[in-house]
């Protein structure tokens, strides 16, 4: 049998090397000038055919998608939803009146929520003569006289100045 395997061989070896000229043949006798062609034709077919119908394709899509959608809410989760709140109320006894959320004053953080401590201590003031601070406008702060008007500082005349004295 081993006397076999060897023309078996040669023949295999001598076919493989007949396939291997004719592959380089066809590839640059047909292929090869072919590709930039081939190139150039897809790309113009992508261009022409394929870019303008995407974005009506990908809308078309996006319809069929939202139609589904809503299909699937209309036929199947609102009547589910339905039957699972009818059970419940079977289940527990109560109605559709009796499912009616609790009122603002009393939700679920209210009633979870830890009370705050109070301090018994008041809280510290400064008081002061006849000025004080207040806040005109955010971030600005202003002397006010306790009396309302512009206090006369030295002398005879009145300015009109808000300074204080000290």
């Amino acid at each position: 049998m081993g006397a076999a395997k060897k023309p078996i061989k040669k023949v295999k070896t001598a076919v493989n090397k007949q396939v291997k000229k004719a592959t380089k043949f066809v590839d640059k006798k047909v292929v090869e000038p072919l590709e930039k062609p081939v190139k150039k034709v897809v790309k113009a077919v992508d261009k022409t055919l394929v870019e303008p119908l995407e974005k009506p394709v990908k809308k078309v899509i996006k319809g069929v998608k939202n139609v589904a959608d809503e299909i699937f809410e209309e036929v199947v989760e609102k009547p589910y939803k339905k039957v699972v709140e009818e059970v419940k109320d079977t289940v527990a006894g109560t109605d559709k009146t009796d499912r009616n959320p609790p009122s603002t004053s009393q939700t679920a953080s209210a009633r979870t929520a830890k009370e705050r401590q109070q301090s018994e201590e008041p809280e510290a003031t400064v008081e002061t003569t006849k000025t004080k601070m207040r806040t005109r406008r955010k971030g600005k702060k202003a002397l006010v006289v306790a009396g309302g008007g512009a206090t006369n500082v030295g002398g005879g005349g009145a300015t009109g100045l808000n300074i204080p004295k000290g």
